[in-house]
C-alpha cells in the first residue's frame, strides 16, 4: 500500500519518497499567518508512520484491519510555503518483532511509532502515532455480538 494513493493524502499533495518518507512538496493549506497550515503537517508525519507499517507488513492490506489509536505531536516551529516537507518514521527491529509476536500470538498488536517532520533540514514537528491491528478473524471474533 502507498499511503499517497489515500483521498485525503492525495488532495493535500503527499508523495511517497524512499522507504518510509513522505513529501509535500509545496503545501498549498496554509494557515491565517501564512505559514503552512498545523494539519497538513499533521498529515505528514501521520502518513509518515503508516506507511512505515505498510511497507513493513505490505499483508496488512488483505489480512488485518489496522487503525491509528492516537498520535502526540509538538510542533517545534512553522513550515512556510514554497519549500519541500519531508516525514520520517522509524521504529527499531525489536519493536517490530514485538508487534509482529503480539500480532501471530494474539491476533492483535498494538505499535508506537516515532516520527520527525523537517522542512530545509530545520525540524518543524516531532512526534509519535500509536497504531491498532487486528487479524480480520480476531476482528470479527471480537463483534461478534460479545460485550465490555
Amino acid at each position: 500500500m502507498d499511503v499517497s494513493n489515500l483521498p485525503f493524502n492525495t488532495w493535500v499533495g503527499l508523495s511517497v519518497d524512499g522507504d518510509d518518507v513522505v513529501l509535500l512538496p509545496e503545501a498549498p493549506h496554509l494557515n491565517h499567518l501564512g505559514s503552512v497550515h498545523a494539519t497538513v503537517i499533521f498529515a505528514a508525519a501521520e502518513a509518515a508512520t503508516g506507511q512505515l507499517l505498510f511497507r513493513r507488513f505490505p499483508h496488512f492490506v488483505d489480512t488485518c484491519d489496522v487503525v491509528l489509536r492516537s498520535c502526540d505531536v509538538k510542533y517545534r516551529r512553522p513550515a512556510m510555503p514554497g519549500a519541500v516537507i519531508r516525514g520520517q518514521a522509524w521504529l527499531s527491529d525489536e519493536e517490530l518483532d514485538s508487534f509482529q509476536n503480539s500480532l501471530t500470538k494474539r491476533g492483535r498488536a498494538i505499535v508506537e511509532i516515532r516520527v520527525r517532520v523537517v522542512q530545509d533540514d530545520v525540524e518543524v514537528c516531532t512526534g509519535r502515532c500509536t497504531w491498532f491491528a487486528a487479524t480480520r478473524s480476531a476482528a470479527n471474533e471480537s463483534s461478534d455480538g460479545a460485550s465490555g
